[in-house]
């Protein structure tokens, strides 16, 4: 029962994340850092997880966003590599629960000309048995 009530916790956490304009924006991330941050930051699924010792440091969101009609589109690809850098910055080394919002289109209060949000759980892993 523990387990379940952990992620029963977890899940209405990611869900009443704060949404406000400042928590939408997009990092411009570089070549080299998303190469660093998908071998640094590893997403897991639950039945992964479940032989390992592993810290949980908290939930997190984070927003793919077009600003300008010359960039590209907003992705879940690029919404992962977010989530990522933000997880790297909390110190973790893994995601867990990630799941994306449907895209949206204009985006006003985000700035947006369309944008996918993303939220997961960041974690640190410290032994895989």
């Amino acid at each position: 029962m523990g387990k379940l009530f952990l992620e029963a916790t977890l899940m209405l956490l990611l869900l009443f994340l704060p949404s406000c304009a400042s928590s939408k924006k997009s990092i411009k991330l570089d070549e080299s850092m998303i190469k660093l941050l998908r071998s640094e930051v590893t997403i897991y699924e639950q039945s992964e997880l479940n032989r390992s010792k592993y810290q949980i440091i908290k939930p997190i969101q984070a927003t793919s966003c077009m600003n300008k009609p010359w960039e590209s589109t907003a992705s879940q690809e690029n919404g992962i590599d977010q989530l990522r850098y933000k997880a790297y910055l909390k110190g973790a080394n893994a995601l867990f629960k990630v799941f994306f919002e449907p895209k949206e289109h204009m985006n006003v209060q985000a700035d947006c000309i369309n944008s996918v949000t993303c939220y997961g759980v960041a974690i640190k892993v410290i032994r895989k048995y």
